[in-house]
């Protein structure tokens, strides 16, 4: 879990005029309305009750927003993992700038039986923040509120704990801790994953 991730998708949309030249007249159409949030959008943090055939998980967490244009969604994802020479913490964000179209990012915990390849141990696997990570050892607990979630696992006497927490905050706040993310344009949508080092610098 100590390497550095960063990527970055940029999405944009174009709007298409077509004239027809046996028509006799057009009626000026009014601009577009401001993208509002989804109302329908449940903000925050649920247990979803289904499993999709890939996900062949034991429990499913599902994060989802829809910020208005101006502000970003933000998962927090901390890993504090138990290694054999001690820790490896690392910290992981990813932000998303919608314009108020709904987006889901889902944590999935899966469950493995003892195999020989690892040592006749059970071994668990945690997806998301865009990555999966694996231990052997099994599962000792969850909490989960309206924006945060935290696993814990029994790792060789040790203890690894992942914690997950949803934010919105300001467009100008993600660019204070990503200056690339200023070149995006703020009337498009976008996605962005990056490391850091601390709570408030990015991984070179």
């Amino acid at each position: 879990m100590s390497q550095r991730f960063g990527s970055l998708l940029v999405v944009t949309s174009l709007g298409f005029a077509c004239a027809n030249p046996n028509a006799k007249s057009v009626e000026p159409v009014a601009p577009a309305a401001p993208v509002e949030p989804v109302e329908s959008v449940q903000r925050g943090l649920r247990v979803a009750t289904t499993l999709a055939p890939e996900d062949l998980g034991i429990q499913k967490w599902v994060f989802s927003d829809a910020p208005p244009a101006g502000e970003v969604m933000v998962l927090r994802c901390e890993f504090d993992l138990a290694v054999p020479d001690g820790r490896d913490r690392s910290v992981r964000e990813l932000i998303a700038h919608t314009r108020g179209a709904p987006e889901e990012w889902s944590v999935v915990v899966l469950g493995e039986p003892a195999a020989p390849r690892s040592g006749n141990k059970e071994m668990w696997t945690v997806k998301g923040c865009t990555g999966s990570l694996s231990q052997p050892g099994r599962i000792k607990s969850s909490r989960y509120g309206p924006d945060d979630l935290q696993l814990v696992f029994e790792v060789d006497g040790g203890e690894t704990v992942l914690r997950f927490t949803l934010r919105r905050e300001p467009i100008e706040a993600a660019f204070a801790r990503y200056p690339e993310l200023r070149k995006l344009s703020v009337d498009a949508t976008w996605g962005y994953s990056g490391g850091l080092e601390s709570e408030d610098e990015p991984q070179k």
